[in-house]
């Protein structure tokens, strides 16, 4: 598995997440938009408007990572169900997967957003959370029919859930969200990552029992009308490049 991308919202000046591009990053609104605020001194992302879910989805640099991964976020639970949540496949019609604490005794909520309407699809027990307590919230994606979600707390399993229903959302980019309650500013999200979910290899050869010994593969891909050499990539931080 490789973290492909990763933020922790360094800004010079308070600056709202919509206007916040970098050569990797950037936050397009599917839902109550143009209501998170990067502050400059703490890096936190925190909502400006009371009573709102307010969820952005990456669109620049990893936008298009569409299939199986897994994204995560820093958050702080403030109370009465305020703080961030972890979303993934969303679409830009408001349709996406999100994990949030619905309590701090450790009830942890799986939400699905069709174009904008949500449901509760299931609840995970996981640790209690104090107030105003930085942890993260993982949430992995992966397969069409199913759609199986895996939600992780401090990197711990609370829980699956798989999704077979018609309206199960195949595709999106990963992305977070934020709710906030009587100007409760202890909901916020420090950082931001996305693991591709891809094995790292050493290099593209690799060794198989024969039946007597361990013998020396190598990978093949088959290009149509016959097999050839794969080529194994690895994340260096900024691009796939091969490994020898």
């Amino acid at each position: 598995m490789t973290i492909v991308f990763s933020d922790d919202f360094t800004v010079a000046s308070d600056t709202p997440l919509e206007s916040y591009n970098t050569s990797s990053a950037g936050y397009t609104s599917i839902f109550n938009g143009n209501n998170l605020i990067i502050n400059s001194a703490t890096g936190r992302v925190f909502a400006e408007a009371d009573s709102l879910d307010i969820i952005y989805r990456l669109t620049a640099g990893l936008g298009n990572l569409t299939g199986d991964y897994s994204a995560a976020i820093t958050t702080s639970y403030g109370q009465a169900g305020a703080g961030g949540y972890i979303t993934v496949r969303n679409q830009s019609n408001g349709s996406c997967y999100d994990l949030d604490l619905g309590s701090n005794t450790g009830q942890f909520r799986l939400w699905k957003s069709v174009a904008g309407t949500f449901t509760q699809i299931a609840t995970f027990t996981g640790p209690s959370i104090a107030n105003a307590t930085e942890f993260e919230l993982k949430l992995k994606v992966t397969g069409t029919n199913p759609v199986v979600l895996e939600g992780f707390v401090n990197g711990v399993s609370v829980g699956t859930f798989s999704d077979s229903a018609a309206d199960r959302l195949q595709t999106g980019s990963p992305g977070f969200g934020i709710f906030r309650t009587a100007g409760n500013n202890a909901a916020y999200v420090t950082s931001f990552s996305v693991d591709d979910l891809f094995t790292t290899f050493q290099g593209s050869a690799f060794q198989y029992w024969n039946g007597s010994v361990w013998a020396v593969g190598r990978l093949k891909k088959w290009n149509g009308s016959a097999w050839e050499a794969a080529q194994v990539q690895r994340w260096n931080g900024s691009a796939w490049v091969n490994v020898p």
